[in-house]
């Protein structure tokens, strides 16, 4: 597979990773329903899957210019985003604050794992599987021996623990995207092991079972809290066979159609701009029109999302070039 082709189950795997992010942060649009506010873990460490996927393939050069292209995409939205909070929100950031937290967990996270790879690539790329193991073991000391609040809050929700699970997803990422770009896609003839649709969905129906299925026993059975640490096994299940799934021809044959692939594509690309403006939008005024109001809300931040990736390429563009505005650039939306 050449590195500039084109991975649509990259951007099948965004789209939903979007929709089950957005969904677990609704839980007061939920009302009385909102034990259905849930998939953001399942949403996560699909996203850091595609973030672990994509940085594997390309170019890597001197890390100042690899590190540069991460924060020219992701910081301009951010800075963006305290802009519109400003006029529409009325809230106030100095750049300290914009720099550590303007984005939330989320882009330190990630903007700590971009350093963690580019040195994984460039001095351990063929000790992957050391790597994971060093990096599972780790989190299992930490788990066991320093996490003092395994009875009482879930590894998955404000945790710093987390980052380590979500670390071994993006590494399952890396390690796919690496295999694929030497040797082909996994799912790419009729006999290949890999590809049984039916068999793959039969296995991540089971791994969600499991992995929900042990956070519901611990939390109504708080001796079993402690034994949480084994969701991140068929959490890891869910990312491996989500990604077979999206690889099968069928799944392939729906993106295919134009209106369909535009749309996940255009949702896809936004993915950082909806988890950034999502908080400030969210209201219960439409509670009482639910489940319409869920729909609604989501079609709602779309626009916000897009507003706020473009004045992140116009705040890009204006400190990059001397030359003038690319306004085709900043206002396209795939």
């Amino acid at each position: 597979m050449g590195t500039k082709e084109r991975n649509i189950s990259i951007d099948i795997m965004k789209f939903l990773a979007v929709l089950l992010i957005t969904n677990s942060h609704m839980d007061k649009l939920y009302g009385n329903y909102n034990i259905f506010a849930t998939g953001g873990a399942i949403g996560d460490v699909l996203f850091f899957f595609c973030s672990g996927y994509t940085l594997f393939l390309g170019s890597l050069g001197r890390f100042d210019f690899w590190y540069k292209k991460r924060i020219r995409r992701i910081y301009p939205s951010v800075i963006a985003l305290s802009i519109m909070g400003t006029f529409f929100w009325d809230f106030h950031r100095d750049i300290l604050y914009i720099i550590t937290y303007g984005g939330e967990w989320f882009v330190s996270c990630i903007m700590i794992y971009y350093v963690l790879l580019y040195f994984i690539r460039r001095y351990a790329l063929n000790n992957l599987r050391l790597i994971f193991g060093i990096t599972f073991i780790s989190s299992l000391i930490w788990y066991f021996f320093f996490y003092t609040d395994k009875y009482t809050i879930s590894i998955y929700k404000w945790t710093y623990i987390k980052w380590c699970f979500y670390f071994l997803n993006m590494l399952l990422g890396a390690a796919v995207g690496l295999y694929e770009s030497k040797h082909g896609y996994l799912i790419n003839k009729s006999y290949s092991k890999y590809n049984r649709t039916w068999m793959n969905i039969i296995f991540m129906l089971i791994c969600t079972t499991l992995f929900y299925g042990l956070q519901i026993i611990g939390k109504n059975n708080p001796a079993w809290a402690y034994w949480q640490i084994f969701t991140i096994i068929p959490l890891f299940g869910i990312n491996w066979f989500f990604y077979l799934i999206c690889c099968g021809q069928w799944v392939k044959k729906v993106f295919n159609h134009p209106q369909i692939s535009w749309g996940i594509m255009a949702i896809g690309g936004l993915c950082l701009e909806i988890y950034l403006v999502q908080p400030y939008l969210f209201t219960t005024k439409m509670n009482n029109i639910f489940p319409l109001n869920l729909l609604i809300m989501f079609l709602i931040i779309l626009p916000f999302a897009w507003l706020c990736r473009s004045i992140g390429r116009l705040f890009q563009q204006t400190f990059s070039s001397e030359e003038g505005y690319n306004w085709r650039e900043i206002l396209k939306i795939v």
